[in-house]
């Protein structure tokens, strides 16, 4: 043994010593505020007396509970941040740093050491034993070559001379091996050991391997915009997850996780991704889907999901209306509409009462267009709320001798009178008594119908949006520069018809409505979210980015994602980026690539490139493994024989398997055909299930984001694979193989194979 390596393991040994010293420290004192807490509880009412005989004494009780209360929540606070950092030093204790760093500012200060681990810690004297990754001098740990480097820190930039860059492996304790390196990089062999681990069912934390350009997305605090486009596998969602977890160390105090949100392809990777931050000590952030957050703005409607819509047949004509929908013209013409509102168009329900017109739809109408034009729609919205309800006011106090009102008095239970007059009020005669009971009752009514105007009852937006979509036909310059017609706007707009009656809506109909919405009432976004993050923005169309940008005016935006990876934009997020930058003009934006794929070895990576048209920009890192293998079956049942044997094998070396179909249908119908076989699997038909270490079953459009040891794309013939625009899905599925890929076909390989170079795969036909 080296005289380093017995150094580094006494070095080691220390430090797990000092944690163990602190160990005992924090579980006192979690025992003590877990006993105070306790007896806090038992003996709350014991420390006051509860007098309620007068206002005073009232008071003092009060007063008294208040403080009771507060003991109570410090003793919690207290037990809660004892447990919170036991629970870090458990963690700490198995792997205590993964890095060393030594430095030298100035020549008389002398060469500094610092370790590096997943958390800072002190000993028992305050000493730092570990500095946490995101502090400002662990930048240079993955960026820095030795010699001059500098780091940035809320003081500035500062210079030192890097003398020794090392890099540990330890588990459970003991040091196995290290490596020290003179690049910028995290050293190869580091990265092929986390690498050649197994996947599991939940995103592992990347800290110890960051790379350089990972670390410059990380850190970044100044783009408004930071556009990350990464191949697959190349670690683009890790780097953004690690960047919320350096973000909430960076503003500590200033910056909570509910002040920021993601948006996720699905349910389905929003729990693949869910324990990255808490294993980080950060609570996690808001997450979203945009069907979720569609959904809980509109209720009352089903928002038909990406399924849907994928299994639907699409052609020529849908999907130059899905263009037009997704496009920033779109965006513009609903506040084109929207401001013309100012002059005339509104859609106005009446006031109704007791099946009565107590306010006509014309009253309200003549009430809001008799303000001068320079009213904005939330101005005039919110005078004609005012008067509306004057009118209402006047109307129904002038009923108090209506019949309904007689009616309801003369009902009256024992019960209704006490809650009308709790304190037993007496009348001098039978007049007053009657109008002050006709008072409660109309008031009552009164503030039912205050509610509904103050929640817009009076607007018809669903009329409101047909109108706005009816008058798109009449718009030709829109509709040709889309290349529509008349007569094919008409033909969508009968089938929206049809899927509102079934109260149903799809995005690209969801988010114009809730648009227009917020526009005639002047909501303003929410402005409460200082960063968005959205994964696998080659799905999402202008239009949906132009409104998240909207919708968090005072967030800065990090997008990321693969435009070899767009599945339902036909073709379109290859002009992704360019339109991004038109929609954040007036930002400061920046856009950072990711070539370099790491999830799969590199016969896998250069394999899937070759099915992309244009691939050079991708690379492959030095992970060896075996060719991706392409079975050619005669038939089905060959096909699902072949299929049983390799998942036999999978099963026998533990990997975690997912066979992906095309479909949900098919991954449905091959689910059963297994299951008959005799081959247990997870079926995975809702992005609400959670992924498993077992053989999966799963559609492409789930897989998305996800990566598993092995991958078998079932029948990638030319049946199933045969339209130019599936390209980019059949990379998306093969692209999820970390370990092994591969391909069964059923009597033709699909032709969006055909450019891939024989040399690259082993063909098989059975």
């Amino acid at each position: 043994m080296n005289q380093t390596l017995i150094e580094e393991k006494k070095y080691l040994a220390f430090v797990i010593s000092e944690i163990d010293k602190k160990v005992k420290i924090f579980k006192e004192k979690e025992e003590q505020a877990h006993r105070e807490g306790k007896n806090a509880v038992k003996n709350f009412f014991d420390d006051f007396s509860v007098n309620m005989s007068d206002y005073s004494e009232q008071l003092e009780t009060a007063a008294s509970i208040h403080q009771q209360q507060q003991i109570l929540m410090e003793k919690n606070s207290a037990y809660q941040r004892s447990a919170h950092e036991l629970l870090t030093l458990h963690k700490l204790k198995g792997k205590p740093y993964f890095g060393r760093i030594d430095f030298e500012e100035t020549e008389k200060m002398g060469v500094e050491k610092i370790y590096i681990g997943m958390a800072s810690f002190v000993d028992t004297k305050n000493k730092y034993l570990i500095y946490d990754w995101r502090a400002p001098i662990s930048s240079i740990y993955y960026d820095g070559r030795l010699g001059s480097v500098s780091y940035d820190t809320p003081d500035g930039t500062q210079v030192v001379d890097l003398k020794l860059k090392r890099q540990f492996l330890i588990d459970n304790g003991e040091l196995t091996s290290y490596f020290d390196t003179n690049d910028e990089t995290i050293g190869d062999q580091m990265l092929l050991e986390a690498l050649q681990e197994k996947s599991s069912s939940q995103m592992k934390t990347i800290v110890t391997t960051i790379q350089r350009e990972q670390n410059a997305i990380i850190r970044d605090t100044t783009s408004d915009l930071l556009f990350v486009q990464g191949a697959a596998g190349s670690g683009k969602t890790s780097a953004v997850m690690q960047r919320m977890a350096y973000l909430l160390y960076r503003y500590r105090g200033n910056l909570n996780s509910t002040e920021i949100v993601m948006f996720s392809p699905n349910q389905l990777f929003n729990d693949y991704i869910g324990n990255v931050l808490p294993e980080m000590g950060e609570s996690n952030m808001v997450q979203f889907t945009l069907e979720t957050f569609v959904s809980r703005r509109i209720p009352g409607f089903e928002i038909v999901n990406v399924l849907d819509s994928w299994e639907g047949k699409f052609n020529s004509v849908s999907r130059k209306i899905v263009h037009l929908l997704g496009s920033d013209d779109f965006f513009n013409a609903i506040e084109t509409y929207a401001e013309k509102l100012n002059r005339s168009g509104l859609k106005i329900r009446p006031i109704i009462f007791q099946g009565k017109e107590l306010v006509s739809a014309d009253k309200i109408a003549e009430i809001f267009y008799q303000f001068n034009s320079n009213y904005k729609l939330i101005n005039r919205l919110s005078e004609t709320k005012k008067q509306v309800l004057n009118i209402v006011k006047s109307s129904l106090g002038r009923q108090k001798r209506a019949n309904w009102v007689s009616n309801l008095i003369e009902n009256m239970s024992e019960e209704d009178i006490r809650r009308e007059n709790p304190r037993g009020k007496e009348f001098a005669s039978s007049k007053d008594e009657y109008n002050f009971y006709a008072s409660k009752i109309i008031d009552r009514e009164v503030k039912k119908i205050e509610r509904k105007i103050i929640h817009n009852y009076f607007l018809n937006i669903m009329a409101q949006y047909k109108d706005f979509l009816l008058s798109v036909k009449k718009d030709l310059a829109l509709l040709e520069k889309f290349h529509l017609s008349p007569d094919e706007w008409k033909e969508y707009l009968q089938e929206v018809g049809k899927l509102l009656k079934e109260k149903k809506m799809t995005i690209n109909e969801a988010l114009p409505f809730i648009q227009l919405f917020d526009l005639l009432l002047g909501r303003h976004g929410e402005r409460d979210i200082r960063y968005v993050f959205v994964d696998e923005i080659q799905d999402y169309t202008p239009y949906q980015i132009r409104y998240l940008q909207n919708n968090f005016p005072k967030a800065r935006f990090t997008l990321l994602g693969d435009i070899n990876q767009e599945i339902f934009s036909f073709g379109e997020g290859k002009f992704l980026i360019d339109e991004v930058k038109k929609i954040f003009a007036d930002k400061k934006a920046k856009v950072v690539y990711l070539p370099t794929s790491y999830r799969s070895t590199k016969q896998i990576t250069n394999f899937t490139k070759e099915i992309l048209p244009e691939s050079d920009k991708i690379k492959a890192f030095e992970r060896e493994g075996a060719l991706p293998q392409l079975f050619l079956a005669a038939n089905e049942k060959k096909a699902v024989d072949k299929l049983v044997a390799l998942l036999n094998k999978d099963t026998g070396q533990k990997y975690t398997t997912a066979v992906i179909t095309k479909t949900d249908l098919e991954a449905e119908k091959l689910s059963k055909s297994l299951q008959r076989a005799g081959v247990e699997n997870l079926l995975i038909r809702s992005s609400r299930q959670h992924l498993a270490e077992e053989v999966m079953v799963i559609p492409s459009y789930l897989a998305k984001g996800l990566e598993f040891d092995s991958v078998i794309a079932y029948d990638v013939s030319k049946n199933t694979f045969n339209e130019e625009y599936e390209r980019n899905l059949l990379y998306t599925v093969c692209s999820r193989a970390m370990h092994e890929l591969n391909i069964i076909a059923i009597g033709e390989v699909s032709p969006l194979l055909d450019k891939v170079s024989g040399d690259l795969y082993q063909l098989q036909k059975i």
